[in-house]
């Protein structure tokens, strides 16, 4: 099975990709600037050429902007890729997020859920997956949960960075979200992969999320200790509640049809979180060239989060 990955310079292609590199699927990429310069004639042709079998789409999109500016960004690559890959007989795996609800149900939110977002992030996912569902068949779409990683902006970086600034974070403690490890999410394409190689065609839309809803002030306060425990690392770590007044949000995902279709677990988000902090802080040492002791770890295993 052949794979044409778009988005391998986001923090998740870069940790899809050394994952598929060791798997027996012939591997294609595609960048940012030439998925913005091809016409849907293009990439079919690129498809048949080299007897693609899928694509896989994790292009990263920025939390923040306009809804213009979003629209004007990243509203093209789903529907081209999608209509390439109906046309030349491919399937597609769209990326997605939890943002593509508001985050007023009370339960997690199930694939049979509609999308109500409002926010033009939220949108822009939406219209996305919209794109793919509506123009080819095969497809599947992957909604995770808030993704985090040691680069890029995320969650977690976002704290550490407003840390070390000596600014307050923003938090709170009426928000629920599901943290997400960008190498969970990519052992789980890997593994629907896999079994998309044995020629199950399961498509549709699948939920997957780390294990156990938290606030995002629960989550700063655990990074915060990590951060604490890290000889030379002083910040002051303050935090301000954003939300007060307001209805509680949750964004946690039912994630049960990827396991019983997949066999796919979920993972403790947790787990990795220590690990994740310590990275971040070494991208940013060796950014600033600031010295900070955060032991011996033996995470040089290739891969990215």
């Amino acid at each position: 099975m052949r794979i044409l990955l778009c988005g391998a310079e986001s923090p998740l292609g870069q940790s899809l990709l050394f994952r598929l590199e060791q798997q027996p699927f012939p591997l294609l990429q595609l960048d940012g600037a030439a998925q913005a310069a091809m016409t849907t004639l293009e990439l079919e042709t690129l498809l048949r050429e080299k007897q693609v079998d899928g694509i896989v789409n994790v292009q990263h999109l920025p939390y923040t902007g306009s809804a213009r500016e979003l629209e004007r960004e990243y509203s093209r690559l789903p529907q081209i890729l999608a209509l390439a890959a109906a046309a030349s007989g491919c399937f597609i795996l769209q990326l997605s997020d939890c943002q593509v609800f508001s985050g007023l149900q009370a339960s997690a939110y199930r694939e049979s859920d509609e999308p109500d977002t409002q926010t033009p992030y939220g949108a822009m996912r939406w219209a996305g997956e919209r794109a793919v569902i509506d123009t080819c068949p095969r497809h599947i779409v992957l909604r995770t949960g808030e993704l985090f990683s040691s680069l890029g902006s995320n969650v977690l970086t976002n704290l550490i960075e407003a840390w070390q600034r000596g600014e307050s974070a923003p938090v709170s403690v009426r928000y629920q979200f599901c943290p997400t490890a960008v190498r969970d999410a990519a052992r789980v394409i890997t593994a629907m992969l896999q079994q998309l190689s044995c020629g199950i065609e399961p498509w549709g839309i699948y939920h997957y999320c780390g294990t156990d809803a938290v606030s995002y002030r629960d989550f700063a306060r655990l990074v915060k200790q990590i951060l604490e425990a890290q000889a030379g690392c002083d910040y002051a770590m303050d935090m301000h509640e954003i939300a007060d007044g307001l209805p509680p949000l949750s964004w946690a995902l039912d994630c049960s049809r990827i396991r019983d279709t997949f066999g796919i677990k979920q993972h403790a988000w947790r787990a990795g979180l220590t690990s994740g902090v310590k990275r971040a802080l070494r991208v940013r040492a060796r950014q600033g060239d600031e010295v900070l002791n955060t032991d011996a770890e033996d995470e040089q295993d290739g891969s990215c989060d």
